[in-house]
């Protein structure tokens, strides 16, 4: 009980509110942590789990491997074009732009960094919130198009 009483006890009050802003930010730096440990080993494969049934007729947990695209390519030139995914779709930096190009493969950790303290310090904020407000408006249109 000696080593409690240096502990300060509170009352727990559970993160009820959301925000949305700091969801996106989190799923982004996410995929950005899986291109990162991608980009320092080639053979990275993260995993999942997964229900299935087995020849019993059980249903169990299986991990298997979880499908990662490189967000780089290297063009004709050797030029490496990197881009920046937020979901299935490219984030565009200025009009018609939407990847950074880089000289040589050894740039592409380094820039996936600066772009991951990038998103930490909430510069992508906005970029991410036009992506979103986009979406919802190509839905709406759908929507109505539907009725």
């Amino acid at each position: 009980m000696e080593m409690l009483k240096k502990l300060k006890f509170v009352q727990y009050k559970p993160n009820t509110t959301n925000n949305p802003q700091l969801d996106r930010r989190r799923k982004l730096l996410d995929k950005l942590d899986e291109q990162i440990m991608l980009a320092q080993d080639r053979d990275f494969k993260p995993t999942r789990f997964k229900l299935t049934t087995d020849a019993a007729g059980n249903r169990v947990r299986v991990e298997v491997a979880k499908r990662v695209r490189r967000w780089w390519s290297i063009a004709a030139d050797g030029k490496v074009q990197l881009t920046i995914r937020y979901g299935s779709r490219t984030i565009e930096f200025q009009k018609g732009k939407c990847a950074i190009e880089l000289n040589t493969e050894a740039e592409v950790l380094g820039t996936l960094e600066t772009v991951k303290r990038s998103v930490e310090a909430s510069e992508f904020d906005a970029l991410l919130e036009g992506m979103a407000a986009a979406r919802k408006t190509a839905r709406r249109s759908a929507a109505s198009d539907k009725k």
